[in-house]
């Protein structure tokens, strides 16, 4: 059996790394490109080919596309980790949903993190791992499989 070994990190990290997170975010969603090239690293390989200035517009198209869809102006943005063949990094999740004009609240509940697409919402939805380096985005990935919480696979370790 194939043991799990998690790396421990400071809470300056975490912190550190939170922020990152979130300027990300805001960055993608306003396709500000100048904060996008603050916390990429130049050296980074993003999406397994990418520069960081092909990353840059790889990042704003796949984000356009699908949040653009008619409809699309309720978004949601949760967060977990990836558990596929680099488990552990941090995940950032961008759902996008049309909830149309009978829409009332009722029948609309935030959806978990990892959960697929909702057709019922018409959701599209975007999934980046990342990893962070010296206070930068080293690496961004699309992950194959993710998980909410990593406590119980970090007390196992």
């Amino acid at each position: 059996m194939q043991q799990l070994i998690i790396k421990q990190i400071t809470e300056e990290e975490i912190y550190l790394q939170r922020e990152i997170k979130h300027r990300l975010e805001a960055a993608i969603l306003t396709e500000n490109m100048t904060i996008l090239s603050e916390l990429l690293d130049p050296r980074g390989v993003f999406f397994g080919k990418f520069s960081r200035g092909q990353a840059m517009v790889y990042l704003i198209k796949k984000f356009d596309k699908v949040k653009r869809k008619p409809g699309r102006e309720n978004m949601n943005i949760n967060h977990g980790f990836s558990f596929d063949y680099l488990p552990k990094q941090d995940v950032i999740e961008f759902r996008f949903s049309v909830l149309g004009s009978d829409f009332t609240g009722g029948d609309f509940t935030p959806p978990e993190f990892g959960l697929p697409e909702r057709p019922e919402f018409n959701e599209g939805v975007i999934r980046l791992a990342i990893e962070f380096k010296a206070e930068k985005i080293f690496s961004i990935r699309h992950p194959k499989k993710v998980i909410k919480d990593i406590i119980k696979i970090a007390r196992m370790n």
